[in-house]
């Protein structure tokens, strides 16, 4: 599992860096579904060489299909929590106290919406309880070729309410070579869609504390 989480860490940065307008990975994918035919019309001079680039490629471009069709995630639901994670007993989140996590989901600011991945963020709740993921996404660049969109360097926000969230579960993450403590949330948007945001915490002690928090008063069983 910890190799697939590496290659859907590498796949998501490819995404996020763009040259000549198209993201990296697509750049790869085109550039291996080109060779394969190149090496095609030479195989028989090199046939043991060859088959390994074939192999190499076809391998690479469903890595990056593979990677896009999961979203660059693996949520692992948790098959027995402990009764002590499910509880919204003990200490409480402080209104606005924020809670350093990595965040995964649709994004929002200035009318825009964009998806990201393993966003480094801040979880928090506000006096009216409304619930608020604040991420923030650098500028990214490779030898100054590829980079990231300008227009999303910034921050970006998730709102949610209590009485809108449909279902929390307690697991892991994985993306790249470690798994981390994480909490999958489910919850309405305000056009009434759907919406699922993903929180993962380097300790268990923070998803403790955010998870007593969402199920405060969420309309949860």
């Amino acid at each position: 599992m910890a190799f697939l989480g590496l290659i859907l860490k590498m796949s998501y940065y490819l995404s996020r860096l763009r040259l000549w307008g198209q993201p990296l990975n697509r750049w790869l994918f085109f550039l291996s579904l080109l060779g394969i035919p190149a090496v095609v019309v030479d195989l028989e001079s090199r046939p043991v060489a060859d088959a390994v680039v074939i192999l190499a490629c076809l391998s690479l471009m469903l890595a990056l299909l593979w990677a896009g069709r999961t979203r660059y995630l693996i949520f692992k639901r948790a098959e027995h929590p402990s009764s002590t994670t499910l509880t919204t007993d003990g200490p409480q989140l402080a209104p606005e106290e924020k809670v350093p996590v990595w965040a995964s989901g649709h994004f929002e600011v200035s009318g825009m919406r964009r998806y990201f991945v393993e966003a480094r963020a801040y979880f928090e709740t506000v006096d009216t309880r409304e619930h608020i993921i604040i991420a923030w996404m650098p500028y990214r660049s490779l030898l100054g070729l590829a980079a990231s969109p300008r227009e999303e360097v910034g921050l970006w926000y998730v709102f949610f309410m209590p009485a809108t969230i449909q279902e929390i579960e307690v697991g892991e993450v994985y993306f790249g070579l470690r798994p981390r403590p994480a909490l999958k949330v489910v919850h309405h948007s305000e056009s009434s869609s759907q919406e699922t945001a993903y929180l993962s915490f380097d300790h268990p002690e923070q998803r403790e504390a955010v998870l007593a928090d969402l199920r405060r008063d969420a309309p949860l069983p």
